[in-house]
C-alpha cells in the first residue's frame, strides 16, 4: 500500500479593513486571529505576517498543503467575515502589478493579480 504525500506550497493571505470596520470589531476578532495563528505555529508550521504602513491592510505568508491552507482559510473566514476584506492565493500564482485588478474597498495602491 503506497502512502501519498501532499506537497507543501507557499500561500499569501491579504486582508484589509472594510469601510465600516469599527474598533469594537477589531477588539472582538483580534484574539481569535491570534489564537488561529498560534494554533498554526504550534504544529511546527511557519507563518510570517504584518501590517502595511497604512495600518489598514496586512499580509500573511505561510507554507502548507492545499488542504491545510483551505482549512486555515475557512477558519479565518469564519472569524473575519463581514469585518475584513480578504483573499488567499498560492504564492506562485500571485504577481505584483500596477495595472490590473484591485480588491474593492482597499485603501492601498498595491494591486494584486491572481492567475488561475
Amino acid at each position: 500500500m503506497s502512502q501519498q504525500v501532499q506537497e507543501t506550497k507557499p500561500w499569501v493571505l491579504i486582508s484589509a479593513y472594510r469601510d465600516n470596520t469599527t474598533p469594537n470589531d477589531l477588539q472582538r476578532i483580534s484574539p481569535q486571529i491570534q489564537s488561529l495563528i498560534d494554533e498554526w505555529q504550534s504544529t511546527g508550521k511557519i507563518m510570517w505576517s504584518g501590517a502595511f504602513n497604512d495600518n489598514k491592510t496586512g499580509m500573511a505568508i505561510f507554507e502548507g498543503t492545499e488542504h491545510d491552507a483551505k482549512e486555515f482559510y475557512q477558519k479565518y473566514d469564519h472569524i473575519c467575515s463581514g469585518i475584513l476584506e480578504y483573499s488567499m492565493q498560492q504564492w506562485m500564482q500571485c504577481r505584483f502589478s500596477r495595472s490590473c485588478q484591485t480588491i474593492h474597498d482597499w485603501n492601498l495602491f498595491i494591486v494584486f493579480v491572481f492567475e488561475k
